[in-house]
């Protein structure tokens, strides 16, 4: 074979399980080649937050996925996602997770927000739940929350707003819808 350059593909280190151990790598080094390490892109992303695995299986569609370093918004996406049981996938994080793989690279902590209401402001939200608490004021707040969101995430919801499934709509105070 003649030629001056050479790209050798050998794999990466992705699925151990199958194979893609990296092995490769040292053995072309101590041939004395350049090995230039892959890095991850279209990829799902892990969530280490344990909440993630109880949505396993659920898509939200017209959701906004911000990605945040040091508090800092550095780019937002609308479309779709996935949870899984280790995180989040689907078109939106794949078309961002090169981004994402470029900011840990470079030792960064990445939070990832998701606005599940991205076309909803902050006061409109507020109203709307003040009305359906007003209409349902003697249903469980479990019951009455798919009117806004998935009742898929409504658990999850509440939960991150320690607000019990069974209190009343009649019982929710001010400092907990803002929670919500």
């Amino acid at each position: 074979i003649l030629g001056t350059s050479f790209v050798l593909a050998t794999g990466g280190t992705s699925h151990p399980e199958t194979g893609s151990t990296g092995d490769a790598y040292p053995w072309l080094r101590a041939m004395g080649h350049t090995v230039i390490v892959p890095k991850p892109v279209l990829v799902p992303l892990m969530i280490r937050d344990a909440w993630v695995r109880g949505l396993q299986g659920i898509t939200l569609t017209d959701i906004k996925l911000s990605i945040v370093v040091d508090k800092v918004k550095i780019s937002s996406k609308k479309g779709k996602i996935l949870f899984t049981h280790f995180g989040v996938t689907g078109p939106t994080v794949l078309n961002m997770s090169k981004q994402v793989s470029d900011l840990i690279a470079d030792g960064k902590k990445v939070q990832v927000h998701i606005d599940i209401l991205p076309a909803v402001d902050h006061g409109q939200l507020n109203q709307r739940l003040q009305d359906i608490f007003l209409e349902h004021k003697s249903k469980k707040i479990k019951n009455t929350l798919d009117e806004v969101i998935s009742s898929s995430v409504v658990s999850i919801i509440l939960q991150h707003a320690s607000i019990p499934e069974d209190t009343v709509c009649s019982q929710i105070t001010r400092e907990q819808r803002m929670k919500l």
